[in-house]
C-alpha cells in the first residue's frame, strides 16, 4: 500500500449499507495510534475530507463515511435524528471492526453528530474535533422553526445542468475556497436526473428532517457530559460582522464551561464555512497538533 492510498468500500449495518473511504499506510505507527473517524455536514459527502484526510494518515488509520441518506449510503425515509445518527456511527465502526476508542471529527451538522456521539458513548470516543459546527445553538439566531425552515431550505437546482452547477459553485459557493480538488469533491453531493438536470443526492424531505433536528439541538446540554479532549475550530470573516461577534462570545462561553477537560479553540479567520476546502492544510496541521498533544 502506498502513501496516502485511498480505499473506497461498503459496510453493512442492521439497516444501512454505508459507503466509506479509508486512508491508511503500512507504517507501523499508523496502525498503533487511535483511528480517526470523520463526519461530513448536511447535504455533503465524505469527499469533503479528501484533501484533509491524507494529511492525517501518517500516524493514524483515517476513515470517513457517507452518513445516512448522503452520498452512496442507503437513503431510508426516517432515522435522521441526532441520536440515530450517533447510533449509525457506532454501528458502522462495529461493522468494520474499528478499534476503540477513536478520534471523532465532524464538520457542520457532522460536528453536532460527533458531539452527540461523544455525549452518548463516552467510552468509545478518544477525542473530539468540531469543525465550524456543534458548538452553536441555532435557536439563538433563529428562535422559531418557521424562521429556521425558511433559512435552511435549500434552493431548487432543477433549472441547472451539472455543468451549469459547476460554474455556479465556483462563483457563489466555493468562492475563495475554489480549487479543482474542492470542486470535484463538492460535485459528489449531486447527480444527474433522467432529464439531464442536476439533483441533490439527499432528497428535500430528508434534508429538512435533519435541518429540524439540528435546529432543535442544544449543545449546552451535551458539553457537561463530555469526558474527552475537545478541539473547536470555528470560521469567521465571511458573514455578518455582528453575527461573527456573537459567535465569538458564544464559543468563548462554551470553552469556559469545559474546564474539566482539555479544550482548545482555534479560529479560522477570513474563512468560509467549508474550512476543509478553504484551509485544508492549516486545518490538518491544527488537528495533528491537537491529537499529538
Amino acid at each position: 500500500m502506498t502513501k496516502d492510498e485511498l480505499t473506497l468500500g461498503y459496510a453493512q449495518t442492521s439497516d444501512l449499507c454505508v459507503h466509506y473511504a479509508e486512508w491508511t499506510q503500512q507504517l507501523p505507527q499508523a496502525q498503533s495510534s487511535a483511528p480517526i473517524v470523520m463526519l461530513h455536514g448536511l447535504s455533503s459527502t465524505l469527499h469533503i475530507w479528501d484533501i484533509v484526510a491524507p494529511q492525517l494518515s501518517d500516524n493514524h488509520r483515517v476513515i470517513a463515511l457517507d452518513q445516512r441518506g448522503h452520498g452512496l449510503t442507503t437513503q431510508p425515509n426516517d432515522g435522521y435524528d441526532l441520536d440515530t445518527s450517533s447510533d449509525d456511527v457506532i454501528a458502522f465502526n462495529t461493522a468494520i471492526g474499528l478499534p476503540e476508542p477513536f478520534w471523532l471529527i465532524g464538520h457542520s451538522w457532522g460536528a453536532a453528530v460527533a458531539l452527540n456521539t461523544a455525549s452518548r458513548y463516552p467510552n468509545h470516543v478518544r477525542g473530539l474535533v468540531l469543525v465550524d459546527g456543534g458548538a452553536l445553538d441555532l435557536k439563538q439566531w433563529l428562535p422559531t422553526w418557521a424562521e429556521a425552515e425558511a433559512r435552511l431550505t435549500p434552493p431548487s437546482l432543477s433549472h441547472l445542468t451539472l455543468e451549469e452547477l459547476r460554474v455556479s459553485m465556483r462563483q457563489h459557493w466555493l468562492q475563495a475556497a475554489w480549487s479543482p480538488d474542492a470542486e470535484n469533491a463538492a460535485m459528489y453531493s449531486f447527480e444527474e436526473d433522467a432529464n439531464g438536470q442536476a439533483q441533490r443526492r439527499l432528497n428535500l424531505r430528508n434534508h429538512m428532517q435533519i435541518a429540524q433536528h439540528l435546529w432543535a439541538f442544544t449543545p449546552a446540554d451535551h458539553f457537561p457530559k463530555i469526558t474527552c479532549p475537545v478541539l473547536i475550530t470555528p470560521a469567521r470573516g465571511y458573514g455578518d460582522p455582528l453575527r461573527d461577534e456573537t459567535r465569538t462570545e458564544v464559543i468563548a462561553s462554551t470553552a469556559a464551561q469545559l474546564t474539566h477537560i482539555r479544550c482548545q479553540v482555534i479560529w479560522f479567520d477570513d474563512t468560509i464555512h467549508d474550512i476543509p476546502w478553504h484551509r485544508p492544510t492549516e486545518l490538518a496541521t491544527v488537528i495533528n497538533s491537537f491529537i499529538q498533544g
